[in-house]
């Protein structure tokens, strides 16, 4: 798929923009590479188009990435060097929520130390929900994970999908009809080099 590819592309720039903190250029670029992947008019809501393509908005894009690394740093203790930053809370007595767990985040003194995976990461990890943070399985982690930023973001687009979805049939018929008249047109000179 092609838009796979300038997701893929835009992703790989969100760590150079999360330590710059200026998220809404690069939400701006994925907004309009999704209205060129839709083939949608400058004026459509990004919003939903994102939703309809099952892009994550940048700032759920980077949580996702941070959790993800995360739960792979905890379950295979790989790399080393990241391994060694995450160490599970451990509560002087035993309380109901101690079966959740929660990552130990360092105190921070300054805004640029906030930034690092020792305080981002682990502070993302600590806001997931806790039947997120309990998957063992990777996969099951991510499907979990990915819905869970879907919802935190589906409610300020369901309003706009009605008008989006109209222009996605369209674009869809319009390649349906292509495809059918590009099929026969073919078939018939096949059709006919072999009389």
């Amino acid at each position: 798929m092609q838009h796979h590819r300038f997701q893929t592309g835009l992703l790989q720039c969100t760590v150079e923009w999360r330590t710059s903190g200026d998220f809404d250029k690069l939400q701006r670029t994925q907004n309009n590479l999704a209205r060129v992947v839709c083939q949608s008019r400058g004026r459509t809501n990004a919003r939903a188009l994102l939703h309809w393509l099952h892009w994550l908005p940048v700032r759920q894009r980077i949580t996702y990435k941070l959790a993800v690394l995360t739960h792979k740093v905890r379950t295979t203790a790989t790399p080393t060097y990241l391994s060694e930053l995450v160490q599970t809370h451990a509560p002087p007595r035993a309380l109901h929520s101690s079966d959740v767990p929660l990552l130990v985040v360092p105190r921070i003194h300054t805004e640029l130390s906030r930034r690092t995976f020792s305080v981002a990461a682990l502070s993302t990890w600590n806001s997931l929900p806790a039947d997120i943070r309990l998957c063992e399985n990777i996969l099951t982690f991510k499907r979990h994970l990915k819905t869970h930023l879907f919802k935190l973001t589906e409610s300020s687009c369901a309003a706009s999908s009605a008008s989006v979805s109209s222009d996605l049939k369209a674009l869809y018929t319009s390649v349906i009809i292509i495809i059918i008249i590009t099929t026969r047109t073919t078939s018939s000179m096949l059709g006919n080099s072999v009389l």
